[in-house]
């Protein structure tokens, strides 16, 4: 029990150089050397339905936005 007490706990930023692109099927480029023109630079925590349109159709728990 003492050994587990005393590890160190650390913690690491790996929120640098996060890119995203909305796309519906991401099968198209699995195994493809992807261009990263029209990606977006994003920071963690990001929430690709915020940059869609509201819709007042949608559930209200996803503050009416897909996804």
């Amino acid at each position: 029990m003492a050994a587990a007490r005393d590890r160190v706990r650390e913690k690491e930023n790996f929120d640098f150089d996060w890119k995203f692109i909305l796309n519906a099927d991401d099968r198209a480029n699995a195994g493809m050397q992807v261009s990263e023109a029209g990606w977006q630079d994003v920071q963690l925590p990001h929430d690709w339905s915020i940059s869609l349109n509201f819709d007042p159709k949608l559930s209200g728990s996803n503050g009416h936005l897909p996804g």
